[in-house]
């Protein structure tokens, strides 16, 4: 797994990703996690769900370059293959339990709302 002293000496290493942004960064890995459906749909057969492929669809790489404001597919390749593994296995952080356990006691109360449909 990508470590965040491994993250930052691979992005100061590589000239291409030298200038991508802690923004651009947490984006590509926001937006990846949300296609991780997409992204398996049109891998090999062979490919395992609970393994990040090495390689995304010209059309992922695509739509990362343009939301992500990357200068290039070679920045969408180069950061996928740091950040897949991170992407593919890391929770996204809930919000309503760090507000739960520790909001009170610092005088921070958060109202979280899930909105339920009841229409099947």
């Amino acid at each position: 797994m990508t470590t965040p002293l491994s993250l930052h000496d691979a992005l100061q290493h590589d000239e291409a990703l030298k200038h991508v942004s802690l923004r651009q960064l947490a984006s590509f890995v926001q937006l990846s996690k949300a296609l991780k459906r997409d992204i398996l749909l049109v891998q090999a057969a062979g490919q395992q769900e609970d393994q990040p492929p090495d390689f995304l669809s010209n059309g992922i790489s695509g739509f990362l370059k343009d939301t992500c404001n990357l200068q290039s597919m070679g920045n969408v390749a180069s950061l996928w293959a740091l950040l897949k593994t991170l992407v593919w296995f890391e929770q996204p952080l809930g919000l309503y339990e760090p507000f739960q356990q520790h909001g009170h006691i610092h005088g921070i109360c958060k109202l979280i709302i899930t909105v339920t449909s009841i229409v099947p």
